[in-house]
């Protein structure tokens, strides 16, 4: 049987999720990514973000819609924080 294997961006070191992947047996390799903070199989990238990031790369320095058509070809999921406590889920429309 293959170990699984995942490619993390420094930057997610500290989450907590290396940790507990590493916990289930999956080899990890931890490498600058261009998009995404980890990816699987060399081709489903996963990007992690909270509410507040989530909005501000759409609406200040759009960066997810760059990081989207750099991956326009490959799997790609994204994994939003919960919604903070009195945000109304229409505040934020219109991106694109």
């Amino acid at each position: 049987m293959s170990s699984i294997r995942i490619v993390v961006d420094p930057g997610e070191l500290r989450s907590g999720v290396v940790k507990a992947l590493e916990k289930q047996g999956v080899e990890i390799e931890v490498t600058k990514l261009e998009a995404g903070d980890y990816v699987a199989n060399h081709r489903i990238a996963f990007e992690r973000m909270t509410i507040d990031d989530f909005i501000k790369s759409i609406f200040e320095d759009r960066r997810l819609f760059s990081r989207i058509k750099y991956l326009a070809n490959s799997p790609y999921m994204l994994q939003v924080g919960h919604k903070p406590e009195g945000m109304r889920c229409t505040a934020k429309r219109g991106a694109g």
